[in-house]
């Protein structure tokens, strides 16, 4: 089984060693939506929200989409 885009943010920031809410404020977002992306209840993120949380966390942003497109379908 895949990872999902919660997965792939949560173990993004704690490799970090990030809280929620030193990630949120890397990534320039509430740490509410910080939560609501690891825990997957934000079905529809929106891209400009993925963009910055995968510059932010070092991300591969195809890689959030791919997740989110799983998502969706």
């Amino acid at each position: 089984m895949r990872e999902t885009l919660g997965d792939i943010i949560r173990n993004a920031r704690i490799q970090k060693g990030l809280t929620q809410k030193q990630a949120a404020n890397i990534c320039y977002i509430c740490e509410a939506q910080i939560v609501k992306l690891e825990k997957n209840l934000s079905k529809k993120p929106r891209v400009s929200t993925l963009e910055v949380v995968a510059k932010g966390l070092d991300l591969d942003l195809d890689l959030l989409l791919e997740a989110v497109s799983r998502i969706s379908s």
